[in-house]
Order: structure tokens, then C-alpha cells, then sequence
């Protein structure tokens, strides 16, 4: 089963049943951190006890270590939240004593190869696509994560991810593909949420040689600036801090470099919620965002995603990218709502009137309709009544001796969601807490009932009491 879950140790290696699945959780995010975190709860088993720092966690072929855990004792119950990076990360153990001295040039497999090359960690590396060979000063004297960082500061395009103990350096062209799949509103999401931020804007900047701390050596060019002018005509002038950079030994090299520094346009942050937890999406994926409110259809890239792969609840999330032609495409979308809707301003007020006025009549009848409807329906396992009001159903529920994963209601008509429900409804009978996992389709469907008590969770065929409720 790809999705088991194995702790272990030196001695070691369980499978761990006792995690609450919606509370796993996977974070990716592009050249900064790659984590699991969940809860479980003590089932008094070996793989329990063997949740401890450093220790090992292994899902879906990824090694990931604790680095984090949390114990909480409450309500008779012992449960612990933990939290694991994965093990590329753990390449901060290489340290490279030796130090390449002066300036010199480097490829990206040089830089790996420098620090990594014998390493006792077994750690090993492949490099993706193209780079151009930098200068780099004073090499060395420092660990593998620093590595890591010297390599994504050195060369901008750079996108480090990991299989286990390999490291993967892709150039942005190889790491982002374009696999044909779109991020709809109101079609795969209900929720895109747009951060448009000017506080870092830069559209000017003042370029210096860098004389590497000898006052008596000569430049490498005279002093320039460079600026977008087109972000000057918008926005007006915004000048960063003055840029030097001993990697640059012509004007030419540092104008493009700073070119490429400069932030002329507000960045633009887009975070999405999906309808489904089952959303099939990761880092490095070019999607198209359609939000046809906007009228905006463009390419995104994704730079990070928080999945819950074992929950049949929780909504995957993504953040998408901010990229130049992004931003282009939302801008000139703005430009052509806000004069669509300027044109429609002088008529609205009459226009919002005469609607209310002809669909009064109708929404007084929709109102009538939904004041309250009631149907009940009962079985040898228990009852099970469905009130609707105002376009809430409100099940209420009393379960009597019911069988785990066999219990099965019928929904009567009127009331059946447009799409499967599953959840899971916690309720409390004579100081013991009930866990009944369910879902509602044409049946209601008891999945499985779990018993928190003295410190355990069982599985059980018991009596259980309750009520929730869902929107239709």
C-alpha cells in the first residue's frame, strides 16, 4: 500500500496505524523546505514509541526525519503532533572544511562536486539543464546547506529538490512543465485569493564596481544606473540601494544583472483552495488560472502546495507564481472590468430597482418553499431524521447497536447533496467521545466508529448519539 506509513530507527521499522489521517499534511516549497506533519494517537504500539527527534518516517518512497514533536495529554487521551523534513535537507551534516581561495569560475556541478564529492553521508547529485558558468569567491569553510544556498543565490534559475539522498539541481526551463491542466474559479475552485504589494517596488537602480575591498585597485567600469522607464511613466521613480557585485568585471554583465534586480511592477501573490482533497497537483507545474470574472486566462507556475492525501476532508492549497507576463495579463484584465464597469455605472441603480421589482413575487415563493421540510426514515439499526430549512439539511441522528462499515440509510429524495459528503462527526455519550466517520451520497453510509477512551481508540459496534448538519 503506497500510502503506509513506516517509523523507524537503527533497530527498527513499524508501520504506524494511529495517525488521525486529516490531520496528515504535506508542505513543498520550491528551494525552501519539503515536510510531513501529523497527529497520532498512542495505541501502545512499537511504531508509537518510536516517534523521537531524529528518528525516521517513510512515505511513499521518501525518507522524511522528526525533527519535531509534541506530546499533549488531555481528556484521558495521549496523543503527539510530529513534524519531519526530508532527509536532502539533512546534506547540512557535510561539512567542506577545505576553502577554494580567490575569485574563481564555477559550474554548478564544480560547486556540488566540491563539497560533495566522498562525503561519508552518501550523499549524491545530478544536475538538469543548463547553467552558465559564475565566479564565486573564496569557496569552502562551510556545510552542505550552505552549499545549497550559494548555488540558488549564484545562479538565479536554479531550483534544488531531492529523492531521498540524491540532490537535483534543475535549471526553472527543465523543473516547470506544462502538462495541460487548469485552475478554473468556480470550476475546480471556489477560492483564488489575489495579494497585489508595491512595497518593494524598484524600477531604478545605481550600479558600482566592485573593487573587493582594495582601495588602490582600479574599477572595473564607471558608475551607471539602469532603470525601467516604463515603470517610472506609471508608477513614478522608486531607486533601490546602490549594487555592486565582484562576479562582474565589464558594465555590460553587471547592466544585465541589475536589469534583472530591478522589481518594476507590484508583485502579485495568488493562493488557491481546491474543491477536492484529492487535488493532483505539486511543485513545478505550469497550469493556466481562468478566472472568468476578470476575464483573465493565464499561465502560472506552482511554487508550493499543502496536501492532505490520506484525509477525506481537508482541501489541497497551492501558491502560484508572480511571474512578469502574470502580472501584465492582471493588470490589463483590471484595466478592461474597470471600464467595462464605468460604462454601466449610470444605469445601475435603475437597473438593480427594476429587478428587485419584477422577482419580488419569486423570491417570496422561493422563501416559502424552504421554510421547513421534515422526513424521517428508520431501520432496524437506529433513526436517522432529515430536517430541511432555508437550504441547510440538519441530520439528526441515534444510532442504536450499530455494525462498523455496514450501516447504510437511504436519503430520501429532495434531500440528496449534488455530490458526495464525507466527514466525520465527533459526539460525546456518558463521558465517552464517539468518532463516526461517514458519507452521504444517494445512501448514508457509516464508514467506520471509533470509542476515546481510557486512552485508546477502538474500533467498536456500539450505541452512539448525535447530530450534524450540511448544506445542500
Amino acid at each position: 500500500m503506497k500510502d503506509k506509513i513506516i517509523v523507524k530507527n537503527k533497530d527498527y521499522a513499524e508501520p504506524l496505524n494511529s495517525v488521525l489521517i486529516d490531520s496528515f499534511q504535506v508542505t513543498k516549497t520550491v528551494n525552501q523546505s519539503w515536510q510531513i506533519q501529523f497527529n497520532a494517537y498512542d495505541d501502545k504500539s512499537v511504531a508509537f514509541s518510536l516517534l523521537q527527534a531524529q528518528n525516521s518516517i517513510l512515505w511513499r518512497g521518501q525518507e522524511f526525519i522528526i525533527k519535531q514533536i509534541q506530546p499533549t495529554y488531555a481528556n484521558s487521551l495521549n496523543t503527539t503532533q510530529v513534524t519531519a523534513t526530508h532527509i536532502g535537507y539533512e546534506v547540512q551534516r557535510v561539512f567542506q572544511h577545505n576553502v577554494n581561495t580567490g575569485t574563481k569560475t564555477y559550474s554548478v556541478n564544480d560547486v556540488l562536486s566540491f563539497y560533495l564529492n566522498g562525503n561519508s553521508f552518501d550523499y549524491t547529485w545530478e544536475v538538469r539543464g543548463s547553467f552558465d558558468n559564475q565566479q564565486i569567491e573564496n569557496l569552502g569553510n562551510a556545510n552542505g546547506q550552505d552549499m545549497l544556498s550559494k548555488i540558488t543565490s549564484t545562479w538565479s534559475n536554479a531550483i534544488i529538490t531531492f529523492d531521498n539522498k540524491k540532490i537535483i539541481v534543475y535549471s526553472s526551463d527543465d523543473y516547470y512543465q506544462d502538462k495541460g491542466k487548469v485552475i478554473t474559479y468556480l470550476g475546480n475552485t471556489n477560492q483564488v485569493q489575489l495579494t497585489y504589494d508595491s512595497t518593494n517596488l524598484v524600477n531604478k537602480l545605481y550600479c558600482i564596481s566592485d573593487n573587493s575591498g582594495d582601495e588602490n585597485s582600479k574599477p572595473a567600469f564607471n558608475p551607471f544606473y539602469v532603470q525601467d522607464d516604463e515603470s517610472i511613466k506609471k508608477y513614478g521613480l522608486y531607486e533601490g540601494n546602490p549594487v555592486s557585485d565582484n562576479r562582474f568585471n565589464n558594465a555590460d554583465a553587471m547592466r544585465q544583472y541589475a536589469l534583472s534586480q530591478l522589481q518594476p511592477e507590484p508583485s502579485l501573490s495568488i493562493q488557491v483552495q481546491f474543491n477536492a482533497n484529492n487535488e493532483d497537483i505539486d511543485t513545478g507545474e505550469i497550469r493556466t488560472l481562468i478566472i472568468p470574472e476578470l476575464n483573465l486566462t493565464t499561465k502560472v507556475t506552482v511554487t508550493q502546495v499543502t496536501l492532505y492525501p490520506l484525509s477525506d476532508t481537508q482541501q489541497s492549497q497551492a501558491q502560484l507564481d508572480n511571474t512578469a507576463k502574470t502580472i501584465l495579463n492582471y493588470n490589463n484584465s483590471l484595466q478592461n472590468a474597470l471600464s467595462g464597469h464605468v460604462d454601466t455605472t449610470t444605469n445601475i441603480n435603475t437597473t438593480i430597482s427594476s429587478a428587485i421589482a419584477s422577482n419580488q413575487d419569486e423570491i417570496n415563493k422561493i422563501n416559502s418553499a424552504l421554510k421547513q421540510q421534515s422526513q424521517a426514515v428508520t431501520t432496524d439499526n437506529g433513526t436517522i431524521t432529515y430536517t430541511l430549512n432555508t437550504g441547510v439539511v440538519y441530520v439528526y441522528c441515534n444510532f442504536t447497536d450499530i455494525v462498523a462499515n455496514k450501516t447504510s440509510f437511504n436519503v430520501p429524495n429532495g434531500f440528496v447533496p449534488n455530490n458526495t459528503i464525507n466527514g466525520s462527526l465527533v459526539i460525546n455519550e456518558s463521558g465517552t467521545n464517539y468518532i463516526i466517520n461517514y458519507t452521504i451520497s444517494s445512501t448514508f453510509d457509516i464508514k467506520s466508529i471509533y470509542s476515546l477512551q481510557n486512552e485508546s481508540v477502538t474500533e467498536l459496534n456500539n450505541q452512539a448519539t448525535g447530530n450534524f448538519s450540511y448544506l445542500i
